[in-house]
C-alpha cells in the first residue's frame, strides 16, 4: 500500500473543518459519530470544535452484499429533538449507511443534520444525492464537509 495523504495534510483539513463547524453550530449541538471507523477523526474533529458539544454514537450491522439493508445495532441515547446535529463517518463509499442514517435522525426532528466525512467517495454512491440543502417540514436535511478529496478527482463541498 501507497501513503495517499501526508499526516500533516489529514491533521491540517480536520483542523480547518473544526474551524468550520465551530462557525455554522450553535453551543448544544451533537455531534454523532458512526462506530467504529469514525474514532480516530471524530477524536481529532471535536478537539478542533470551539463549542460546547455532546458526543453520541450509533452502530450499524454490516448489510449483507448487493441487498442495500442495513440494520440500526445502537441508537442515539441524546434527545436530539430540535438540536443541530453532525453525523460523522470515516469514510462515505456507496452512500447507503450515511442516507439511512440521515433518514433516522431527521425522523428524530433535529433542527438540522450535517455529515462530516473523512474520505468521500461519491464516484460510488449509490443512494440518493444527499448533497442538496432543502427543507421537509421541520427539518433542515444535508450539507456535507468532505476533509480530504476522494482518488477520482472529485470536489469537496465545503469551503476550501
Amino acid at each position: 500500500p501507497r501513503l495517499l495523504y501526508a499526516p500533516e495534510s489529514i491533521a491540517e483539513r480536520v483542523g480547518e473543518l473544526g474551524a468550520e463547524l465551530t462557525e455554522v453550530l450553535d453551543d448544544g449541538a451533537v455531534i454523532v459519530g458512526v462506530l467504529k471507523g469514525c474514532l480516530p477523526f471524530l477524536a481529532d474533529l471535536v478537539r478542533c470544535i470551539d463549542r460546547r458539544i455532546e458526543i453520541d454514537f450509533v452502530a450499524l450491522s454490516a448489510f449483507a452484499p448487493d441487498s442495500g439493508r442495513i440494520r440500526l445495532t445502537r441508537d442515539i441515547a441524546a434527545d436530539v429533538t430540535d438540536r443541530q446535529v453532525v453525523l460523522v463517518e470515516g469514510v462515505v463509499d456507496t452512500g447507503f449507511r450515511v442516507d439511512f442514517l440521515r433518514r433516522h435522525l431527521v425522523g428524530h426532528c433535529t433542527s438540522e443534520v450535517r455529515v462530516c466525512t473523512l474520505f468521500d467517495r461519491s464516484d460510488r454512491w449509490s443512494a440518493t444525492d444527499w448533497t442538496t440543502r432543502g427543507s421537509t417540514g421541520t427539518c433542515r436535511v444535508w450539507w456535507r464537509w468532505t476533509s480530504l478529496p476522494s482518488r477520482r478527482n472529485t470536489v469537496p463541498v465545503g469551503r476550501r
